[in-house]
């Protein structure tokens, strides 16, 4: 089962008490150490017995000899003795050392008597059932419990049943008779009254509650007790002068209220003029005067609680039993505590726990005292199981639920059909296969190498690699693993959208373009001042006639002065916010007057004309100098930042990293055309960017 050697006859070995199963030692104590590490105990490979210690010496079958020698005489792995060990029976094994179970002795039992002991018999010992003993088959005739009757049944083990003889028995006064099984009630002796020389005596069984009647030793009075067991002699009188020397409450003697003793128990107690102050069941004082006979209710106002302690009630004291037993002593309060589950309010009227003081933050506190039978939450649990089929039906409780204790006794198998488990089984149980998965993928190509696992559970998706089109339908994009279903090509979609002026600008994607069903871009349309609509999609209505927000420039008749502004222009206002222009000023007169100047002089050192223009520059010798160092480099970017000036409407320009000569060039380079540099990121990806200004310019 753990190893896949024979065992021969020179092997040691280990063997199981519980399946004799036999293992190499060696095996048994590798197989031990690794479950015993972790739990404290290792099971049996067999029979999954449990032990508490690793096997480490080599004995025979029977225990008895450490390391064993092999004979070829002997059977391997005994040591030829007689095995004796213990059997259910008294007698030891008598075979030699052997493998297995011991057999079933032969030997002869002790002689036994039968259940009423009146026969004996002796049997093999194999053959003696030691839980039971063996019936003569004759009737029992034992005497039974009544002590008159003797049992009639076949002979039986244990006691004798009751006796079922029906009789009739007479109360202990005398005065009552019935009909009762045998047995029934407490028989004592009784004696009545006395006619002529002769008792009457019968023996009496029960009492009938009723008064005694019998003349007590006085001849004048009768007895008032409910009915008992009399003797021969007569009870004496508890009015007898001897016994009674004061008034009914004890206050004063009889001497003292008739002045003179008592002659006979027919003369009357006489009753004093002070209160009784008895002590009452109840534990008041009776406050009726001096009286005969017993005491009446006592009639004393008492304060009672409710059951939860909130409220408190007057009650007569004889009556506050009764009202508590009733229950009319509930207040009106609403019990707001939690139940024992800790979720649940208790919401009883007049709660016995309502204020009973918690139990947190106490020492050590005993099971009794932590259970409240008044706050026992009395919902069903109903929490999901681990086994995901049955619910909790225990009393709401704090904590996990109970394991599910449904069961299978149906075999349970894995999906492959090579591992299997027998009944009983738990709800739940999940079997380990440790062979490989057979399903077959949809797809048709080779399974991933996968564990045997349930239905629940799904297979490792296919990471075949494949061909797919993407989900816009444009292109087929390679190399996609075989499970993934929504490919996605990473052009844009480019579909003209409902309006009719827009093109969708979404990555290639499945269903339509427009999410919200409505376009969401930027009109674009030209307005009548020539700038493009700034409103969101409005098609197929006109652009709204609202004032343009875009920038536009402006300069003046000579066109040296020049301005930023906003256009404003609606329908109706276009044309004239194409024609408006700013006022020529001071500069513009001056800027005139030297053109007029250096046409007369036949001057022409101006770079370009314009509010701009500016004379040829004075370049550094060092820019000079690199600049014939790396002429090709240079006058190629020359050419790229007159393309981004001239030609180029974007307003910055990303050049590609290069080292920091080239771009200590670049830097100087652009403060002669008026452009804004900067150096970003870091080495070896550091590169320039360039930003137009207003009056950049080559």
């Amino acid at each position: 089962m753990i190893c896949c050697d024979v065992i021969r006859p020179n092997n040691k070995t280990w063997s199981c008490g519980i399946c004799w199963a036999v293992f190499h030692l060696q095996c048994t104590q590798k197989w031990a150490q690794k479950s015993f590490n972790e739990a404290g105990s290792w099971r049996c490979p067999g029979c999954q017995n449990k032990s508490e210690s690793i096997p480490e010496v080599y004995k025979c079958f029977c225990g008895k000899v450490e390391n064993p020698k092999f004979t070829r005489f002997l059977t391997p792995h005994s040591c030829g003795n007689a095995c004796k060990k213990n059997r259910d029976c008294t007698h030891d094994c008598t075979q030699p050392c052997h493998p297995g179970p011991c057999p079933p002795c032969s030997a002869m039992g002790p002689i036994q008597y039968c259940f009423c002991g009146r026969k004996t018999y002796q049997l093999r010992c194999i053959e003696i059932d030691h839980t039971a003993g063996k019936s003569c088959e004759e009737v029992c005739g034992k005497l039974l419990g009544c002590g008159k009757h003797y049992c009639k049944e076949q002979c039986h083990p244990g006691d004798c049943a009751r006796c079922e003889v029906i009789e009739l028995q007479k109360c202990y006064c005398g005065q009552t008779e019935r009909d009762a099984t045998c047995g029934d009630g407490a028989a004592i002796h009784c004696y009545g009254e006395k006619t002529g020389e002769s008792l009457q005596a019968w023996t009496g069984f029960f009492s009938c509650k009723e008064k005694c009647n019998r003349l007590l030793e006085c001849g004048h009075h009768s007895c008032t007790k409910p009915c008992h067991p009399v003797s021969g002699e007569p009870e004496p009188c508890e009015l007898n002068p001897s016994r009674v020397h004061s008034c009914p409450c004890g206050a004063n003697t009889i001497e003292s209220l008739l002045g003179h003793k008592r002659t006979s128990c027919t003369e009357e107690i006489p009753l004093c003029n002070n209160i009784c102050l008895k002590s009452l069941p109840c534990g008041h004082k009776c406050q009726d005067t001096c009286h005969h006979g017993n005491c009446k209710p006592c009639t004393a106002i008492v304060h009672i609680k409710c059951r939860c302690g909130s409220k408190t009630f007057e009650r007569v004291c004889s009556e506050a039993g009764e009202s508590i037993n009733n229950e009319e002593l509930i207040c009106d309060r609403i019990c707001r505590g939690l139940r024992t589950c800790g979720k649940h309010q208790c919401s009883v009227r007049c709660c016995p726990s309502a204020n009973k003081k918690s139990s947190k933050g106490r020492g050590s506190v005993s099971q009794e005292e932590e259970y409240d039978a008044n706050h026992q939450c009395v919902l069903v649990c109903g929490k999901s199981l681990q086994c995901g089929k049955h619910t909790c039906q225990l009393l709401c409780h704090k904590g996990h639920c109970k394991p599910c204790y449904e069961a299978s006794f149906e075999e349970l198998t894995c999906h492959c059909g090579r591992t299997t488990r027998d009944p009983p089984i738990r709800c739940g149980t999940k079997i380990q296969c440790p062979y490989s998965c057979v399903r077959v993928p949809s797809c048709g190509h080779p399974n991933v190498p996968h564990g045997c696992h349930g239905d629940e559970e799904s297979c490792p998706p296919c990471a075949f690699l494949v061909s797919k089109k993407c989900i816009c339908g444009k292109s087929v994009v390679k190399n996609i693993s075989c499970h993934k279903s929504n490919v996605s090509c990473g052009q844009v979609c480019g579909l003209l959208l409902p309006c009719g002026g827009h093109h969708c600008k979404r990555v290639c994607h499945s269903g339509d373009c427009l999410i919200e069903h409505q376009c969401t871009q930027t009109c674009g349309k030209p307005k009548a001042c020539g700038h493009p609509c700034s409103s969101t999609c409005h098609a197929p209505t006109s652009c709204p006639d609202t004032a343009c927000q875009s920038k536009m420039m402006i300069s003046c008749k000579c066109g040296y002065s020049s301005k930023e502004v906003i256009c404003n222009a609606t329908k109706e206002t276009a044309e004239e916010i194409k024609r408006r222009q700013l006022e020529c000023g001071n500069v513009c007169a001056m800027i005139e007057r030297n053109r007029k100047l250096a046409t007369a002089l036949e001057l022409s050192d101006k770079i370009v004309e314009g509010p701009f223009a500016k004379s040829a520059p004075k370049y550094d010798e060092e820019l000079l100098k690199y600049f014939g160092a790396n002429k090709e480099w240079a006058k190629n970017i020359e050419s790229t930042l007159g393309d981004f000036i001239l030609k180029s409407d974007k307003p910055t320009l990303n050049l590609t990293p290069m080292k920091a000569s080239h771009r200590g060039f670049i830097h100087g380079l652009c403060t002669y055309y008026s452009l804004k540099s900067e150096s970003v990121d870091v080495e070896p990806f550091r590169s320039v960017i360039i930003k137009k200004k207003a009056d950049s310019a080559m």
